[in-house]
């Protein structure tokens, strides 16, 4: 058993819920608690999270920013983890990471890589569909993290006004503070390309990754001049 605290936000995500906690589960070093945080869902993820041990906090749907705040706020761990609720963790990845800060106390949080699949029910035709996926990537997002809660604070919460792309305006922000971060390149995070992953599901709100990259910049900016 671990301190680590897992908090995974969910929108109607029961399809590959099961198998995001089960993914949890399986991890060769257990986390201490894994908090789902049921962002107002219609359908039964929360009745799936809760006949599968996981601890469910059910609140009023404002988006996924929000639940993960909430989650953190719930979370007792001093050490935070991310999962999305279609995405899924190779079975070392808690034991990986948590070596990695262990070794070394000077470490506020550590990062590996991320591979993509394309989920499996999907016909030939609408796998074709989907871009290419990625292997071995690079990333920012929160859930290719392992991070001190109190790094974490440092870092501040997550934004919640964002409709997409929460987790990387956040893991953008763990790059450009005063924390201290490593990364291995071991493959910490498998990310699943279906027919409803949030981009595709909200083509109209992909402004805001320009948002975030605006954000980015201006962040770069005042680091350089000082402020």
């Amino acid at each position: 058993m671990s301190d680590i605290s897992v908090v995974m936000p969910v929108f109607n995500g029961e399809q590959y819920l099961a198998e995001a906690i089960e993914s949890v589960h399986s991890q060769t070093l257990q986390p201490a608690e894994l908090i789902v945080v049921d962002d107002g869902s219609t359908d039964q993820s929360a009745n799936v999270a809760t006949s599968l041990g996981a601890k469910v906090l059910r609140c009023t749907h404002a988006g996924n920013g929000h639940a993960l705040n909430k989650g953190v706020e719930a979370a007792t761990g001093s050490i935070l983890a991310f999962l999305d609720s279609d995405d899924l963790w190779p079975p070392a990845r808690c034991e990986l990471l948590s070596a990695l800060l262990a070794a070394d106390s000077t470490l506020d949080a550590v990062a590996g890589l991320v591979d993509e699949f394309v989920s499996p029910e999907l016909t030939a035709a609408e796998g074709a569909g989907l871009r290419r996926p990625h292997a071995g990537a690079q990333s920012v997002q929160a859930s290719v993290m392992l991070i001190r809660r109190s790094a974490f604070d440092v870092v501040g919460p997550f934004e919640a006004e964002l409709p997409l792309g929460t987790g990387l305006d956040w893991g953008g922000r763990v790059t450009l503070s005063a924390i201290s971060l490593c990364r291995t390149d071991q493959v910490v995070l498998l990310r699943r390309l279906h027919l409803h992953n949030s981009g595709m599901k909200n083509k109209g709100e992909r402004g805001s990754y320009a948002i975030i990259l605006k954000r980015r910049l201006d962040r770069i900016r005042r680091q350089k001049e000082g402020r």
